[in-house]
C-alpha cells in the first residue's frame, strides 16, 4: 500500500544550515590564508628593499674607503658619527648621518645616500689601529629601518 503523503525531493532546513555554516568556514580559511599571504609578501618586499638599500650605502663606505689616503675622522682607535677621508683625485669626502638619512659631502656636494623608503637609525664609525700583521681598519655599523648592518674595511 501506498503513503498518502507524496515525497518530496530537496534538501531540509537543517541540512541547509549545515552546509551554510561549512562553506562559511572554508570562506572564512580561504580569506584569512589569502590575507596572510598578503601581509608575508608585503613584509618581505619591505625587508628586501632595506637590505638592497643598506647594501648600496655601504658599498659607498667601501668605495670612500678604498684608496683612501687618510683619514681625518675618526681617529684612531675611536668611534664616531661622522667618516671624513682624503681620496686622491677626488678630495675629502665625508660620510655622515643627518637625521634620519645617510648623507654623503664630495667637493661641497652633500647628498643623501637612503631613499625615503628607509630611515637610518644610527651610524658609527669606529677606525681600528694596525697591530701588525693585521692591517688598520674601519668598521661601519648602522641600524636601517630597526635592522643591523656592519661592514669592516681593511685599509692597504
Amino acid at each position: 500500500m501506498r503513503s498518502s503523503t507524496p515525497r518530496r525531493a530537496g534538501f531540509t532546513l537543517v541540512e541547509m544550515l549545515v552546509y551554510m555554516a561549512l562553506l562559511g568556514l572554508l570562506m572564512g580559511g580561504a580569506i584569512l590564508a589569502a590575507y596572510q599571504l598578503l601581509e608575508d609578501a608585503t613584509a618581505t618586499r619591505i625587508r628586501v628593499n632595506t637590505d638592497e638599500e643598506a647594501n648600496f650605502m655601504l658599498r659607498k663606505v667601501d668605495w670612500a674607503l678604498s684608496g683612501a689616503t687618510s683619514i681625518s675622522s675618526p681617529s684612531a682607535g675611536s668611534s664616531g658619527d661622522t667618516l671624513t677621508v682624503a681620496k686622491p683625485g677626488i678630495g675629502s669626502i665625508t660620510i655622515a648621518l643627518d637625521g634620519t638619512d645617510m648623507e654623503i659631502t664630495r667637493g661641497g656636494d652633500t647628498l643623501p645616500l637612503n631613499s625615503a623608503n628607509v630611515t637610518v637609525d644610527s651610524l658609527i664609525f669606529t677606525q681600528i689601529a694596525a697591530v701588525p700583521p693585521v692591517p688598520a681598519a674601519v668598521q661601519v655599523s648602522t641600524t636601517i629601518n630597526g635592522r643591523s648592518y656592519g661592514l669592516t674595511k681593511y685599509l692597504r
